[in-house]
């Protein structure tokens, strides 16, 4: 019988963000903490330096009047950026991390709305920060990160004098070096349930809100995640989300840091194949779509040398020897593990769901993927797999210290909405009581908008998301994601979706999938037109319907020539998928 109960290991807990470096760094003061490329070099900044940075950061912005106030970040993944992000927080602020991929009109309407006042930026997003807009009037101190200056050498920097305006970053943290060296002492005291971070959310569904987020939601989720992921002194991380992220702060930054793992920095997804040669990687914290685009490299690799048949018997062997307790997988497999430098064994998988097909087949080559379940509303976790069990169809257990309901409509339902309630759930929406009334309750349980339900050993399954529910006419609820990860299985499909049209008989709907196609791909396969690569779709959905009870059935195809319209973390914005002519 397989493993149900997890171990919880006994690993340090941090009391704040800040506690994460303070540990850390005096356990492993001269060990790399980041590696990064620059200018076409390879740097390093070790754990004291680090935590020299955030300090002296944060004594500079308690120099310049900041150490209480909403501050905006904006810039490239990157050393300075985290160690902004600890400062701001250190000092009492509140962080406000803006998505580096914002269109540069939104970004100032997203610094006035925080209320901020000051903003660090880099290069790339002056022309937006700098361009004099109204909506950037109350903005006292302008800060631009200099990232032809290595982070590592920001200590030996800059002016403390500067005008307290217009700033580099360096002449903050000089400011601060300056006053620490004259006996400055700035209190380190801090509210754990205090405001410390402003997160707006993607908006798959539509308008972002600003989460609000403290230390103690932060560190109760990292702290009770961590007793169960195998992280220590002895790995290496390859970090590449987006920063502005929770589940990247949670996972891929802090808990790293607390546990003194190296976190080398990936910052653009093209790079991520020459990363992995280049860094070695042991662990990795991800979305679906990565970890799928991972698989999808090992079997196309396998077919273009014509050794899929071979790959295939492979995973077989290795699988039946894995149920005797014979794990030869590292070494049958170990020239497809060098495309991802060879080492590594460990994925963490959070931010939407995961097929247990993908788990089971990563497993085969020697990769164990954890899944978690959460939200940015609740920093960002609530359930995840323990690293010792293997489920692949549960996105695991809660959290310790978190309670969960599920809400039927009907007490005979099998699913409903998962409502949760603990240390790990945010402090509001900011500025937006009747958003915040609508998913918080005055007992503080959140509603998550996602559907699910617990089994009786405790593990949470995901059915779907509540606002892409399809109500039928007949009454049956159809969630659009069980369909999509069939239509996901279709070797063409790039992305799809499924959602509902209108029928021929008024106030009938038709299930509809909507594919973006693998172009290049399907010209491969001779499909060289639309009529055709529909022609192929369908007979696949045909397929797929025959598995399905009728109301489940695709009526429709659309295929689109267009990719989604996407999130940074890959989510399709749902809510702007239009009809294309």
């Amino acid at each position: 019988m397989p493993k149900l109960i997890p171990t919880e290991r006994k690993v340090p807990q941090a009391a704040s963000v800040i506690d994460t470096i303070c540990q850390s760094s005096a356990k492993w003061p001269q060990k790399d903490l980041f590696r990064y490329r620059r200018g076409g070099k390879d740097r390093a900044i070790k754990f004291i330096e680090f935590k020299q940075l955030v300090y002296a950061i944060s004594a500079g912005l308690h120099s310049l009047s900041l150490d209480r106030a909403h501050i905006a970040l904006i810039g490239e993944k990157s050393p300075e950026w985290v160690a902004i992000y600890y400062a701001v927080v250190n000092a009492g602020g509140v962080i406000v991390p803006l998505d580096k991929d914002l269109n540069p009109e939104q970004i100032p309407g997203f610094i006035e709305f925080a209320d901020c006042e000051a903003v660090f930026y880099t290069e790339k997003y002056a022309q937006a920060i700098e361009s004099g807009d109204s909506r950037l009037s109350g903005i006292k101190t302008f800060i631009k990160i200099d990232m032809s200056t290595p982070a590592e050498e920001l200590l030996g920097t800059g002016d403390p004098s500067a005008s307290d305006k217009q700033l580099l970053l360096q002449d903050v943290s000089a400011k601060g070096r300056s006053d620490i060296s004259h006996g400055v002492v700035t209190s380190n005291e801090f509210d754990p349930d205090a405001l410390s971070a402003i997160l707006f959310t993607s908006g798959t569904t539509g308008t972002s809100k600003g989460v609000m987020l403290s230390q103690k939601n932060l560190m109760f989720t990292m702290n009770q995640s961590i007793k169960f992921v195998d992280l220590s002194e002895n790995d290496v991380v390859l970090s590449v989300l987006p920063l502005h992220h929770t589940y990247e702060m949670c996972a891929g930054i802090f808990a790293p840091i607390l546990l003194g793992g190296t976190i080398c920095i990936n910052d653009n997804l093209t790079s991520i194949l020459s990363d992995f040669r280049h860094y070695r990687p042991t662990i990795m914290a991800l979305v679906p779509v990565i970890v799928s685009m991972m698989y999808k490299r090992i079997i196309e690799t396998a077919r273009k040398q014509g050794k899929e048949k071979k790959l295939l018997v492979g995973k077989a062997i290795s699988g039946g020897l894995m149920h005797i307790g014979i794990d030869v997988r590292r070494k049958m497999f170990s020239d497809i593990l060098e495309a991802f430098g060879g080492r590594l064994s460990k994925i963490v998988c959070g931010g939407a769901a995961l097929s247990a097909e993908l788990v089971d087949n990563m497993q085969a080559f020697g990769i164990n993927v954890q899944q978690g379940y959460g939200i940015t509303e609740c920093a960002p976790v609530i359930a995840i797999i323990s690293y010792d069990v293997y489920n692949p169809t549960s996105c695991g257990r809660l959290l310790p210290g978190v309670q969960c309901y599920i809400d039927k409509e009907k007490p005979d339902d099998t699913t409903g909405e998962i409502c949760v309630k603990g240390d790990n759930v945010m402090l509001g929406y900011y500025k937006n009581e009747s958003a915040t009334d609508d998913v918080l309750s005055k007992r503080g349980w959140f509603c998550t908008g996602d559907c699910g339900y617990v089994d009786e050993n405790g593990y949470l399954y995901i059915t779907g998301r509540k606002k892409n529910v399809i109500v039928l006419p007949n009454g049956k609820n159809i969630f659009p994601e069980e369909l999509e990860e069939y239509l996901e299985k279709i070797e063409l499909v790039k992305d799809c979706m499924v959602t509902s049209r209108e029928g021929e008989v008024p106030g009938s709907v038709q299930l509809t999938a909507i594919i973006y196609p693998d172009y290049d791909k399907a010209a491969q396969a001779g499909l060289d037109s639309t009529a055709a690569i529909k022609d192929y779709f369908r007979d696949a959905v045909k397929k797929i319907n025959r598995k399905n009870a009728q109301f489940k059935q695709i009526k429709n195809i659309e295929i689109r020539k267009n990719p989604f319209p996407m999130t940074t973390t890959h989510k399709i914005q749902r809510y702007k998928v239009t009809k294309e002519e």
